[in-house]
């Protein structure tokens, strides 16, 4: 257990120690951006790799789409050609007309022929008369009297002749010739008399082998691929083409996807659902199957691609694995980057630490050697240091010096009752002789306490002009920033209308000694005492304010009720007595104001009638 608390205690020191905090600053500073980077390039990378996938996909079902318009316009022409024929019109009307059925049938089925031999993949031609009668030429059987497949019938001809469009009719199994399934699609239209567009004649049916679709799915590199197929359904979901051709003619909601297990090439088929219905075709779970469409508004058909994403996703797992590599690979440098340098610049920064402490222990005759390898700064902290020590071995001995005199000194002052007189010579001696040592900011220090204390015992109640009690306040504030180990900030603004009036003496110092010795305390920002003055006509206001620790409101109330203050016992007897040298000075004509709160700092406002004389 003790065993614990001493690697515990060791881990919490190395934790506040400047090598810890210089590497997560490092970590912080290159490892972390560095990684955010990385995974930024990696999504950015993948979802680049998929944006190109889905491109691809969509540029060749657009391909398709335009394959799909363009033959079916053929065929479209075809078409026309046949129902805006005026000799095909005039022998169907005889035909409803019963005008020599028997010639007009034959010439039809002469013309049907000939006109089914135009396209390779018409396998037939269909003419249904408004009167019942079904003309045909099957080039499946090469007859036109006999078929067992062309099977057209009333509601189709009912769904054609009043559209006054061309209808396209979902592919369908026609018939089984020599072990070979034909599988065909219809495109219809009614017949259309120029002199009387609305009159029922008939409509003709042209039989197209699926084939053709086929091919279309397949002429572009999309279908050549072998990790994707392509199909086409129509509005109501009715299979129009798929590379299983025996679902063609099936309605794709009685269907789910499944993949099909092919060393080399993407295969997929379609089985039917238990006893359920779906509006989008379900693909197996985990599997990484995309499915695009592109909805034909001629046809209204919907050309579907249903891919495979292995490969991309392969690729997106290569790039995840070459991202963690990179990623560990530059980490691990960085990290023995990070800590050579650390260790180079703590090395000779914990050299200084002990040096310091052993000069904190009384070992003034301490001294850092200064190497090349040390950094620009830490070589300035050492050669400082070492002028430091050595100007502090000085002043011991110079301070033994003074404190043996300053020993002699007091015992002659108590034997010839010393007065101020004896006390301001002994310090304008001492103060000359440290000059003579070229110490010269203790002498300003003692020049301005010698000043200090001639101005506050010479007199003490009497009436100096604000000027003069500045001056003093300048030289105590400048004693108080000496001696302090807190610095901190002083700023004097003062109207100058002002300078040549009259105040009390000493009346500023116990609220100035409050600030410094109170309010700065275990205060870690930088520290201001500010002092204002200004002039308001028959009266000034004086402003004393710091940025300290403030006081809470309990302690303001006891400083106005002049209650005992703990934590202010010595500092709060000053203020009290300022107070009632206040009253006792001014009477009502004094105001004063103390607002604070805690971490906010204090201000003081004194208020003061205007006297410019003594």
């Amino acid at each position: 257990m003790f065993k614990l608390e001493k690697v515990k205690t060791i881990f919490e020191k190395e934790k506040e120690s400047l090598k810890y905090k210089l590497i997560v600053s490092f970590l912080v500073i290159s490892i972390i951006p560095f990684f955010i980077m990385q995974m930024i390039s990696y999504y950015s990378i993948t979802e680049n790799m998929k944006d190109n996938m889905q491109e691809l996909v969509n540029s060749n079902l657009i391909q398709t789409q335009k394959t799909l318009n363009l033959t079916l316009e053929s065929y479209g022409d075809l078409l026309y050609q046949i129902y805006s024929d005026e000799e095909i019109i005039q022998c169907v009307e005889n035909i409803n007309n019963n005008v020599d059925i028997e010639i007009n049938t034959n010439m039809l089925r002469r013309k049907l022929k000939k006109l089914c031999n135009a396209k390779s993949q018409i396998q037939a031609l269909t003419l249904m008369t408004d009167s019942g009668q079904t003309i045909f030429y099957d080039k499946l059987t090469s007859s036109s009297t006999k078929s067992s497949w062309i099977n057209i019938n009333q509601y189709n001809y009912e769904n054609v002749i009043k559209n006054n469009e061309r209808i396209l009719i979902p592919t369908r199994f026609a018939a089984k010739i020599e072990k070979y399934n034909y599988y065909i699609f219809h495109m219809a239209h009614r017949f259309v008399k120029n002199t009387d567009i609305d009159k029922r004649i008939g409509i003709i049916i042209i039989s197209i082998d699926a084939k053709v679709l086929n091919e279309i799915c397949n002429e572009n590199d999309l279908g050549n691929k072998k990790n994707g197929i392509t199909y086409i359904y129509d509005k109501y979901r009715n299979i129009v083409f798929f590379p299983d051709r025996k679902k063609m003619g099936r309605n794709l909601s009685y269907y789910h996807l499944e993949e099909v297990e092919n060393a080399k090439n993407f295969s997929v088929k379609l089985m039917e659902n238990n006893q359920y219905t779906t509006d989008q075709l379900e693909v197996p779970k985990n599997a990484h199957i995309g499915i695009t469409e592109l909805k034909d508004k001629k046809t209204n058909w919907t050309i579907e691609y249903i891919y495979d994403q292995s490969e991309l996703y392969r690729s997106i797992n290569l790039q995840r694995k070459i991202f963690l590599l990179v990623s560990f690979i530059t980490i691990n440098i960085l990290l023995l980057i990070i800590l050579g340098v650390t260790d180079r610049l703590t090395s000779s920064i914990r050299i200084i630490l002990k040096a310091m402490n052993s000069a904190g222990e009384g070992e003034l005759s301490v001294v850092i050697s200064i190497t090349e390898d040390m950094h620009q700064e830490i070589r300035l902290i050492a050669e400082h240091f070492n002028r430091m020590i050595a100007n502090i071995s000085d002043l011991v001995e110079k301070v033994k010096i003074i404190t043996l005199k300053q020993k002699e000194s007091e015992i002659k002052a108590l034997e010839a009752q010393i007065n101020p007189h004896f006390l301001y010579n002994t310090l304008d001696t001492i103060n000359w002789k440290i000059i003579e040592k070229e110490e010269y900011e203790i002498s300003n220090m003692i020049n301005s306490l010698a000043t200090i204390l001639r101005y506050a015992i010479q007199n003490s109640s009497e009436c100096v002009k604000i000027r003069e009690e500045l001056e003093w306040v300048k030289k105590y504030v400048y004693l108080q920033q000496s001696r302090l180990s807190v610095p901190f900030e002083f700023i004097l603004n003062v109207d100058e209308s002002v300078l040549e009036s009259m105040i009390h003496k000493l009346i500023l110092q116990p609220f100035l000694e409050n600030s410094i010795i109170h309010g700065f305390y275990n205060v870690d920002n930088t520290c201001l005492l500010c002092i204002e003055i200004k002039d308001e006509g028959s009266k000034i206001r004086i402003n004393i304010i710091d940025n300290g620790r403030g006081m809470d409101k309990e302690t303001i109330e006891k400083i106005k009720q002049n209650k005992k203050v703990n934590d202010l016992d010595d500092c709060h007897i000053g203020i009290d007595n300022v107070i009632g040298r206040l009253e006792m000075y001014y009477g009502s004509s004094a105001e004063f104001l103390i607002e604070s709160e805690i971490g906010k700092g204090v201000k003081i406002s004194i208020t003061l009638p205007k006297i410019l004389r003594k």
